[in-house]
């Protein structure tokens, strides 16, 4: 007997743990190469980065989709295409987002937790700085080769590996079990923004999901949800590319926060709105 399909009748707690356990063992077989990696370069740090999301994203959620189904690719949703329309409205979704989700950024860096609760927090600000410093190792380059290799690790394999495990496995599971899309679709995003283990950018990552598990919803495609989880990284790599200078015109980044406009975080929000809008219209029969 195959393991193919093997949880697909399971109930919804077995297929969750299963999830979790390949999940789990993915991730501490994979830390023995990346723990062998000490050296901290851009080319290193990008080894590291297509190691993690190979060995536990993709792999995890394509196994893990083998398990619970006679069809992956039906699975994950990656056989139903997106028409041209929806390309263009979901790029150009996430790009008007940006002054909103900025100012959402600037406010969740704010955040202050209880002072009983201080420890915890310096270890968050630490844990996010060194995240912090690590990623502008990589993205700090001025060559246009390195800039084409970011956009496929940070850009295009980061989007298509988490949004295969959270997008295309873990929001099926929660689906095949509560009724309601939204608790679905924002448990999932809460879990999505959780495991990046960065709390001061928490809030806009938990948002950012549950519009991708919201474009998965309605497009019934992850490459909904892949193609604006894409722009969304490939904008960052971009301007982190072209604004190496500080002297340079203002970094889109501040744009929308306080200080540097923020009542075009107001028009973002409802422009991000208005292009969900139609493509919720463009999809629906």
């Amino acid at each position: 007997m195959g393991i193919k399909g093997l949880f697909k009748n399971a109930p919804f707690s077995s297929r969750l743990v299963v999830f979790f356990a390949v999940f789990l063992l993915s991730f501490i077989i994979v830390s023995v190469p990346v723990s062998m990696i000490t050296r901290q370069d851009a080319a290193s740090l990008r080894i590291m980065f297509v190691v993690n999301h190979l060995g536990i994203f993709v792999f995890s959620a394509v196994f893990s989709a083998y398990l619970f189904s006679d069809d992956v690719g039906t699975y994950l949703k990656v056989r139903t295409g997106i028409s041209r329309k929806v390309v263009i409205y979901v790029i150009l979704s996430m790009l008007v987002a940006l002054p909103f989700l900025n100012l959402t950024i600037q406010l969740n860096e704010a955040m202050k937790l209880p002072e009983w609760m201080k420890p915890l927090e310096d270890w968050m600000i630490v844990s996010e700085r060194e995240a912090k410093q690590l990623t502008d190792i990589v993205l700090d380059t001025g060559n246009w080769m390195d800039l084409i290799a970011n956009l496929l690790i940070i850009g295009l394999l980061a989007a298509v590996g988490e949004e295969l495990l959270f997008r295309g496995v873990l929001q099926n599971i929660f689906g095949s079990k509560l009724t309601n899309k939204h608790v679905v679709i924002w448990l999932t995003a809460i879990l999505f923004s959780a495991i990046h283990l960065q709390f001061y950018g928490f809030i806009p990552r938990m948002l950012m999901g549950a519009y991708f598990g919201y474009l998965l919803y309605y497009t019934r495609s992850l490459w909904a949800p892949v193609l604006a989880h894409f722009t969304n990284n490939a904008f960052v790599v971009l301007v982190s590319y072209g604004y190496r200078d500080a002297s340079g015109p203002e970094d889109p980044n501040v744009i929308g926060t306080v200080g540097h406009g923020w009542w075009l975080a107001l028009i973002s929000l409802v422009l991000w709105a208005c292009f969900f809008c139609k493509i919720v219209r463009k999809v629906r029969p």
